[in-house]
Formats: C-alpha cells, structure tokens, sequence
C-alpha cells in the first residue's frame, strides 16, 4: 500500500470563510474530496465550520496584509500540500453617495474586495493546475 502524499490531494483554498457562502463553499469541496483550508481572521469564528466539515482545517489570515497572506499560503502548502483550487470569498461594501463616503471607508472596502484577491492568486500558485490567467474584482471573485 502507498502511502498519501501532497501531490495526490485536491487543496482548495477559500479565503474569507465564514458562516454563509464559505461554509456552503467549504461542504461542497469537501464532499467532493477536497481538503478544505478556511482562512478567516479569527480561527474560532470558523469552528462551527470545521465541526461540520470532514477535512477542513483552519488558518488564520488578514486578507488585506502581504505577510499574513504569504505566512498562511505557506502554512497550507506545508501542511496540506499544494493549492488546487482558491475560493476568495472575502468581502465588504459601504452603501454611501459619492458625497458621503470617506476615503477610508472607500480604501477599506477596496483593500478587502480587490487588493486582497490579487494577493492571494499568487499565493495560491495554482497556474500551473487551473490555467489561472484572468482575474476580475468584484461580485464573486473568479480566478481562472
């Protein structure tokens, strides 16, 4: 009998976990054989999430810092192996006239929405498995 290796898992990644779309997001994957990381800001806020999900592990990471991004990326590589498919799930939004918003309330969502997705893509270093050529900010995240 061979032993598992990295190389023979599917790693999906899905950065923002939380109780909605990231915990339907981290059962479907891991009822389809997936092991789930859950990269979150504070682990415990994941933990109902991994109670309820065979395979899923949990990371903690703040989507909008570069080494928090890179030491959690590392983190699931090392543990779990390479990523095969990155969910971003993050999200945030300020509903606001253009004449009411502030440029920190604009940033903050900015940071969360668009930088944050473009740090993990290539920490997710799924090129070489998915194709990964285009990304579009915004509503549901996609790398492909």
């Amino acid at each position: 009998m061979s032993k598992s290796t990295h190389s023979e898992k599917q790693v999906a990644v899905i950065a923002g976990a939380g109780p909605g779309n990231g915990a339907a997001l981290a059962h479907r994957f891991a009822d389809a054989g997936h092991t789930v990381a859950l990269l979150a800001r504070d682990v415990a806020h994941v933990e109902p999430i991994l109670r309820s999900t065979a395979g899923a592990h949990a990371f903690a990471c703040e989507l909008t810092d570069p080494p928090s991004v890179a030491m959690a990326f590392n983190a699931v590589r090392s543990q779990l192996g390479p990523v095969t498919a990155l969910l971003y799930n993050a999200g945030s939004g300020v509903f606001a006239d253009i004449e009411a918003i502030t440029l920190e309330q604009f940033e903050g969502a900015w940071r969360l929405n668009a930088f944050g997705a473009l740090l993990c893509g290539p920490q997710g270093k799924i090129r070489q498995y998915l194709g990964l050529s285009r990304f579009s900010p915004g509503v549901g995240h996609g790398f492909r």
